[in-house]
């Protein structure tokens, strides 16, 4: 008798089951700087995005190597102000803009 695996790969798990743009729906890309609270009134953890996962949360990387999915309401990302100053913005106000943007 042969034994199954528990961890196949579902038939549709493959690359291009995650697209890229849909980090862009959001207004982000691979690489970008994003910071989170593990519950609120906790030190800010630090890390980068790596992709979009099939719920619709974000994949991010942290300090340690740590790979971890977190929904877009938990994420703020880095930007640059006007005049040059570096500032956090919260992730949902971003795809939102990047949402209008896209209708136009």
């Amino acid at each position: 008798m042969t034994r199954r695996s528990k961890h196949r790969k579902a038939p549709g798990a493959s690359p291009a089951a995650h697209p890229a743009d849909g980090l862009a729906l959001l207004g982000l890309s691979a690489g970008d700087a994003v910071r989170w609270r593990a519950r609120p009134g906790a030190h800010w953890q630090t890390g980068t995005v790596v992709r979009r996962e099939r719920d619709g949360s974000v994949a991010v990387t942290d300090g340690r190597g740590s790979t971890r999915s977190l929904v877009v309401a938990r994420l703020e990302v880095a930007v640059t102000g006007a005049r040059g100053a570096r500032g956090w913005e919260p992730l949902a106000e971003r795809s939102g803009r990047a949402e209008q943007l896209r209708l136009l």
